[in-house]
């Protein structure tokens, strides 16, 4: 922060102001989460005060970015936090043409919903995700929504039956 309320300058004031900010968001029930972008040089990025802001709110948490593929993988992560408890997550390699089984997820009774993302450099890598029924899921699943960009393939699914899911991607 650098101009807090009011056009304050003061360095401590607007920290102060932010943390306060911060404070009043958790309060409200409002998570505030940030980010430390790039690589921490002298001076250059102040993980201590992103940490006390995130903090601050009391349900908020503090992340570190040194490049754009950690900075997608962050807004990945409090996306799904979001959401409620985060119930699976891997982080690993895959190469074209490949198929690796990921495992396993325990989807709980009443789950409002069900979120997967894969984030891979390349877009033809695909996630393939089985019910406990035993049946895939594609765009024509019941409550089943898939998009994908040049490097996400988003899976979300309102109602999810509760059971046991596997999870691989190819």
């Amino acid at each position: 922060p650098n101009i807090g309320l009011n056009g304050e300058s003061d360095e401590s004031v607007v920290r102060g102001q932010v943390l306060d900010l911060a404070r009043e968001a958790g309060r409200d029930g409002i998570c505030v989460y940030t980010v430390g972008f790039g690589e921490a040089y002298a001076g250059t990025l102040d993980e201590a005060f992103l940490e006390d802001v995130a903090q601050a709110s009391l349900c908020g948490e503090y992340h570190r970015a040194e490049d754009a593929w950690q900075l997608a993988n962050v807004y990945i992560g409090v996306r799904h936090s979001s959401t409620g408890t985060t119930l699976f997550e891997q982080d690993g390699q895959i190469q074209q043409g490949e198929t690796v089984n990921l495992g396993t997820v325990q989807i709980p009774d009443n789950q409002l919903t069900l979120l997967f993302t894969l984030n891979t450099p390349d877009s033809t890598v695909q996630p393939i995700l089985t019910d406990p029924s035993g049946v895939l899921v594609d765009v024509n699943y019941p409550g089943a929504s898939i998009s994908s960009t040049s490097s996400l393939v988003t899976v979300i699914i309102q109602n999810p039956p509760p059971g046991t899911w596997k999870l691989l991607a190819e």
